[in-house]
């Protein structure tokens, strides 16, 4: 399911204008990021709010806040600012 679910996800971004990204090296990092959490932190970095970031890969606004705690615990930021950079430092968006 999970896998059906990825495709779908990866058919949907391409429809939207957007490429799938490679995902990135993240050797640095105590605990990898996830497939879903590095699309909520493309989408948070580029300015979407949590609501939108919600509709747009169709889960829950809560389920975004879960994700957006989960990135920021393995990039070690305390916010969502925070973890945006410390992303792009990481080579991560």
């Amino acid at each position: 399911r999970s896998s059906h679910r990825d495709l779908v996800h990866r058919i949907l971004a391409t429809v939207d204008g957007e490429s799938f990204a490679e995902r990135p090296d993240q050797t640095g990092l105590r605990e990898p990021l996830s497939d879903r959490e590095l699309e909520v932190l493309r989408l948070a970095a580029s300015g979407v709010s949590n609501r939108l970031i919600a509709d747009r890969l169709f889960i829950s606004e809560k389920t975004v806040k879960k994700h957006m705690s989960n990135i920021m615990g393995k990039l070690g930021s305390s916010n969502r600012t925070h973890a945006v950079d410390q992303a792009r430092k990481l080579g991560l968006i």
